[in-house]
């Protein structure tokens, strides 16, 4: 994977625009005078690709001549550009004053604890279109009405077409009325629609969704509901609809039969209908399943939001780590224990015993394949998960996940950072306050299944994150973490890698 910073990103990213092999943006670009002299002054990257989208009457910009790839390309420059500001704001949180930030006095005044903020990363009021920059906009203006009073007047007048400031505007041998206002974009066969999305949707601009239809549909005639929702999760998820509301409206009785069925039984009634109650619970189930597997909310997707109440708000990431059957973990501990070698039982001992007294402690689990490291790691799950303790079972990836009882992907569970090794000071995208704050807090712990194919600022991530939800400067937060994986592999495919690259310089 290449950063988007790289200098070679454009080219590689867009060949059909950049067919020369054309550097893009990169930190080392300096700025030139008029003279031609380079400066010190780095390029900011708003200023690059503003002078590289530039419309120039004496030099032909192809990039303007390439259509929907054009506007495609015009998002990303700007996703870029708002992503390198984000990292400069994130490395340099040294630099800002959290003094001089009004919500964070208005907590210290109001004797708020100022440690449930969240995540400790402050988003400055230079940030167009942050909450602070929106905050400080609204005060201006409210400072305007304070001293001048409200306006009285809303003038509006004629402009004449050929005036320069229109002129200006236009291109060679281009017209005023060329140029279609937002009026005409929104008109479509004498119509004008409410929203752009909508007009767009009339002339066919969007992607077609009814391979998504169809498949909806054939599901729903040979799956359960409770299939059907787990489907249409995967889709609001990965599959880019361009209208989800419609496809839940279209199959939201589908999705609902089963919790109807339930409730007929409970209350004894099977004349019961659909209602906006029972509906609310397709919702939630829903949105705990797309929050299972690292999503957000019904409303990010246009979909109704889900209704929950102070009964029904339960923390789904709570009751999916401590939903296990207690007689079954009993049994399973009373059969597999006796098993283990004596290498495994010293082992199984002593993180047993950092658990149960609160030591806490890291260790690692070094064996070869087939040895017996799962089974063990299974084992000291099952021993905490019996007392009614909370803990996590990770895997750097989904296969080695699967081996584990309850085990997620680390980047699922502890929302790492994708680009960790371009992160200075990497912490775990997890607040304070969030329900996986909540479960991290009451784990007691922690295993992490092939380490040693994951990079080390993950574990920076997760040693950073648990000390500031714990409040606590010891390692890990002061809870017990096992780290499971092989060295030997990793150094025996270093070796190697390290050997072909100096033959290949011999050669």
């Amino acid at each position: 994977m290449i950063a988007e910073t790289h200098r070679a990103y454009d080219a590689l990213q867009y060949p059909l625009l950049f067919w020369q092999d054309e550097d893009g943006y990169n930190f080392e670009l300096r700025q030139t005078n008029p003279t031609g002299e380079i400066t010190t002054k780095k390029t900011s990257a708003m200023d690059f690709y503003a002078f590289r989208l530039m419309f120039r009457t004496t030099n032909f910009n192809i990039i303007l001549r390439y259509k929907e790839l054009f506007h495609q390309f015009v998002v990303d420059m700007y996703a870029k550009i708002e992503s390198v500001r984000l990292r400069f704001m994130c490395l340099n949180q040294k630099k800002l004053r959290v003094e001089d930030y009004i919500y964070l006095r208005d907590a210290i005044n109001s004797d708020g604890n100022i440690n449930e903020l969240g995540k400790p990363t402050i988003l400055p009021s230079s940030f167009t279109g942050g909450p602070r920059y929106m905050h400080e906009r609204t005060q201006d203006a409210m400072t305007y009405v304070r001293n001048f009073g409200r306006p009285d007047l809303f003038i509006t007048f004629t402009c004449n077409p050929q005036w320069k400031e229109i002129t200006d505007e236009l291109m060679a041998r281009q017209n005023s009325h060329d140029r279609h206002d937002l009026i005409d974009l929104k008109t479509v066969n004498v119509t004008v629609c409410e929203t752009f999305k909508q007009a767009c949707e009339l002339r066919g601009l969007l992607e077609d969704d009814s391979h998504w239809k169809s498949t909806l549909d054939e599901a729903a005639t040979a799956h359960s509901a409770r299939m059907l929702r787990d489907l249409f999760a995967v889709m609001l998820q990965t599959c880019s609809m361009s209208n989800p509301t419609e496809f839940w409206n279209l199959h939201k009785e589908n999705m609902t039969e089963d919790i109807l069925h339930e409730k007929r039984i409970r209350i004894n009634n099977m004349d019961l209908t659909y209602t906006n109650e029972i509906f609310n619970k397709t919702l939630i189930a829903l949105e705990d399943k797309i929050k299972a597997s690292g999503g957000t909310n019904l409303k990010v997707f246009g979909l109704p939001e889900a209704q929950r109440d102070v009964n029904n708000s339960l923390n789904y990431e709570i009751l999916r780590e401590t939903s296990y059957d207690i007689q079954k973990l009993a049994s399973y501990i009373a059969t597999n224990e006796p098993n283990l070698v004596d290498d495994q039982r010293f082992a199984f001992e002593k993180i047993t015993s950092a658990i149960f007294t609160e030591t806490g402690g890291i260790f690692f689990l070094d064996a070869p394949g087939g040895t017996g490291k799962t089974y063990l790691i299974n084992l000291l799950l099952a021993k905490v998960r019996e007392r009614n303790m909370t803990d996590l079972a990770v895997a750097s990836s989904g296969i080695s996940a699967t081996l584990l009882t309850g085990g997620r992907t680390a980047h699922s569970v502890f929302k790492l950072p994708l680009n960790l090794p371009c992160v200075e000071n990497p912490i775990c995208n997890i607040s304070r306050n969030s329900d996986k704050a909540k479960v991290l807090k009451l784990c007691k712990l922690i295993v992490w299944d092939e380490c040693t194919m994951t990079h080390k600022y993950a574990l920076e991530a997760l040693d950073a994150t648990m000390k500031d939800i714990f409040q606590n400067d010891k390692c890990m937060g002061g809870i017990t973490l096992v780290l499971s994986g092989l060295i030997f592999d990793k150094l025996y495919l270093l070796f190697h890698v390290v050997q072909r690259r100096m033959n290949c310089m011999h050669q």
